[in-house]
Parts: C-alpha cells; structure tokens; sequence
C-alpha cells in the first residue's frame, strides 16, 4: 500500500498499475513500460530512480510518505496524494 517511503524521486505517467504493492526492494534502477501491471507488491523501498509509462493505476492506496516531489498525470490519484501527504 505504500509506494514510496524515501527521498527519491518518483515520475508516474500512467493510467492503471493494478494492485502495486512492492516492485523493488534493491539498489538497481526499475523502468515498466507496459500496459497493466497488475498484481505488483513492491514498487520501492530504495533510494534508486523509478520510471513508469504505464495505463492503469487501479487501487493504490499511498503514493508517497514523504516530503519528495511526486509527479503523477493523473487527476484522482494526485489529488488523493495531496491530501495524504498534507
């Protein structure tokens, strides 16, 4: 349910990644070009870059944790970080 917890960077231009709950959990950088990602578990726990060019962003609960800038091109999921992150 939490995307990111530290203070890197994180660009999401998509518009469905499923059920995200952890993609990465390790140093090297993750770039996801697909269409649906699905039933991910961890997006990231490092301080490594991560790039998505995905369509579905579904049911995630909390894009951000921190005080990092968060670049997201979509309208419900912005605004639901916004005031997550307030």
């Amino acid at each position: 349910m939490q995307l990111r917890s530290n203070s890197e960077l994180l660009s999401l231009n998509s518009k469905n990644l499923g059920g995200l709950m952890q993609l990465r959990s390790n140093s090297e950088p993750l770039s996801l070009n697909s269409k649906n990602l699905g039933g991910l578990m961890q997006l990231r726990s490092n301080s490594e870059p991560l790039s998505l060019n995905s369509k579905n962003l579904g049911g995630l609960m909390q894009l951000r944790s921190n005080s990092e800038p968060l670049s997201l091109n979509l309208g419900k999921v912005k605004e639901y970080i916004h005031r997550a992150n307030a």
